[in-house]
């Protein structure tokens, strides 16, 4: 990016592949981006972390989990993200914890 010109970097997306080999590409990408541009934030893509998450869901709780995403990414301000957010762990870290925590650990 830099030897096209690039002066800064505004942030970077990645994707929510759980695929080695590319979580391996997507780190050493980070790596590299912060090492040229320090400030550069890197934010995971939504609709690959909506996706990855009801792959992980029973198929008869995926609507009311997606209507419960659906409120998250819908939203226009931090606070009611969290408020949305907090009601999605309400009702579902009793039966998907590892979900959970991965939306915590990413966002």
């Amino acid at each position: 990016m830099r030897h096209r010109g690039a002066e800064r970097s505004s942030g970077s997306v990645k994707y929510g592949e759980k695929n080695p080999y590319t979580i391996f590409l997507t780190l050493c990408l980070e790596e590299a981006v912060k090492l040229v541009y320090p400030l550069a934030e890197f934010q995971s893509c939504v609709l690959h972390k909506i996706r990855n998450t009801l792959n992980k869901v029973r198929k008869r709780d995926r609507a009311l989990v997606a209507e419960d995403l659906k409120r998250m990414y819908e939203t226009h301000n931090e606070g009611d993200w969290k408020a949305h957010f907090e009601r999605f762990k309400r009702n579902w870290a009793k039966f998907y914890p590892e979900i959970i925590r991965s939306w915590e650990r990413d966002f």
